[in-house]
């Protein structure tokens, strides 16, 4: 299916995008065709997610171990919320450019769904 084509379906919900979760998140912390915007969030999110698992240990052995578990668990759950939120750029993204969404279709990062 083309842009146009897809653009049309989509604005009629008739058609979807399904985005590769695995591939958005490493798509977002090395392509530069994301723009600036999108990957300073992916970044920073991804760094605190990373940070909060020392900080846990540290607040576990120093405060209270109840504290470094929950940090821990809170530093858990951030992986799979990031993995959304870089879907998700990913299909705002495709369908607000062209030349995004032509190329992400080809690498097999997006992939259209009708609507059933």
């Amino acid at each position: 299916m083309e842009y146009e084509e897809f653009i049309q379906a989509y604005k009629a919900k008739k058609a979807f995008l399904m985005v590769n979760r695995s591939v958005a998140v490493d798509f977002m912390a090395r392509s530069s065709m994301i723009p600036k915007r999108y990957r300073v969030a992916h970044s920073f999110w991804c760094w605190v997610a990373i940070l909060l698992i020392p900080t846990a240990i540290i607040l576990g052995i120093f405060i209270a171990w109840w504290i470094g578990v929950i940090v821990f668990i809170i530093a858990l759950m951030m992986f799979p919320a990031i993995q959304k939120a870089a879907a998700d750029n990913v299909a705002e993204y495709a369908i607000e450019n062209k030349a995004f969404f032509e190329l992400a279709t080809k690498i097999g990062l997006i992939t259209i769904k009708p609507n059933d």
